[in-house]
């Protein structure tokens, strides 16, 4: 198997946990190989989610959308941004088509990062896009509100459309009819049974666990007096890189703490969050109850709801909701849902990960 460089966007950390799991599924294969890693998401993020060798580079590989809140986009800002990325440099192009050379890879795996496309192409290695929207699409809707934004959309309409292959993953926003795979939703997996997490949490065998997130963005939450007021139900809030002070059955824990994401969604009786990608992918593995938190305009948003509606035990709490802390109301009913399993809705509860991963080794086998 030849190296598999990844150029993994930096918008949020839903791409790097698709990207991740996508490089741990191959690392289970018979004949593993070695990741080379372009992205500015977090090195510590890749440490605790893949288990195989790799090379970390920090690179800036696509600009997405520039957000000041996890619910709220800029799209002056990511404009000005946009405005200093695009077009691409050529000798950029050209400085990372000799270092992807030179590490050997012989595949370039883009999680909507366009640059990755196009530092394939350079170099004469095939160009894999995984996704599950583009950014064009995405700018697309914007238009109204700043017409610049079109230009960037065609521009990044034929950068993505000159990937050699592409791979879309379930929720689609934008079915593509000649893609070459369509794989479900691609979660990270559980490391910690359910029992050894709720142990070390500290928290009762009898008592609900709900699991509040934001899927990895620093959020002030100014709700924590309503929740200390629920009873026989205890709350895990990943914040921001440090412990903070707890109450009886609230607990703040550390952005990267010492229980992973998909480790603390398994162990949860509910999840409480915004509707992202890979949250959404996650609590689908899981089969966990879903309270989401809709994006009122980013166009992503109106395809995941439907989704979580459609495939998931659900209910859509409004942004305000979320922030004051009245979603609690809603918790009786989320919590007396019951844990979805595959043989209750006829379907199974593949790894899309895993569908990918297969896919990517026969491409490794053909051009190796």
């Amino acid at each position: 198997m030849p190296n598999l460089a990844f150029f993994v966007t930096p918008h949020g950390f839903g791409h790097a946990a698709r990207a991740s799991a996508v490089m741990d599924a191959l690392s289970r294969m018979p004949d593993p190989c070695r990741f080379e890693i372009f992205t500015e998401a977090p090195r510590w993020f890749f440490d605790d989610s893949v288990s195989s060798p790799f090379g970390y580079h920090k690179v800036l590989t696509d600009i997405g959308f520039v957000q000041n809140t996890p619910f709220q986009e800029d799209v002056r800002k990511t404009l000005r941004h946009l405005e200093s990325f695009f077009p691409l440099e050529a000798s950029s192009v050209d400085r990372l088509a000799e270092k992807v050379t030179g590490l050997g890879c012989g595949l370039v795996v883009c999680d909507i990062s366009p640059l990755g496309i196009a530092v394939g192409k350079k170099a004469g290695i095939p160009s894999v896009l995984v996704e599950n929207f583009t950014w064009d699409w995405i700018y697309s809707a914007y238009v109204d509100v700043d017409r610049r934004i079109a230009y960037y959309a065609d521009y990044l309409r034929d950068l993505f459309s000159a990937a050699d292959f592409h791979v879309q993953t379930m929720p689609v926003c934008s079915r593509a009819p000649d893609a070459d795979l369509l794989a479900g939703p691609a979660s990270r997996r559980p490391s910690t049974s359910v029992e050894a997490v709720r142990n070390s949490l500290g928290i009762r065998r009898d008592c609900k666990m709900v699991l509040v997130t934001c899927g990895g963005v620093e959020t002030h939450y100014a709700c924590s007096k309503k929740l200390e007021q629920v009873k026989n139900v205890h709350f895990i809030i990943p914040a921001g890189a440090g412990e903070r002070e707890s109450a009886a059955n609230v607990s703040w824990i550390p952005q990267r703490g010492r229980i992973s994401h998909p480790d603390l969604i398994f162990a949860s009786d509910a999840v409480i969050g915004k509707a992202g990608y890979s949250t959404l992918a996650e609590v689908y593995a899981a089969r966990v109850p879903f309270g989401y938190i809709p994006r009122k305009i980013f166009p992503e948003s109106v395809v995941l709801a439907e989704f979580i509606d459609r495939k998931m035990p659900s209910l859509s709490i409004m942004e305000a909701e979320f922030f004051d802390g009245s979603w609690t109301r809603h918790l009786p009913k989320l919590l007396s849902m019951k844990r979805q399993l595959a043989e209750e809705n006829g379907e199974p509860i593949d790894n899309g990960a895993d569908a990918i991963a297969v896919f990517l080794g026969d491409l490794c086998a053909r051009y190796g």
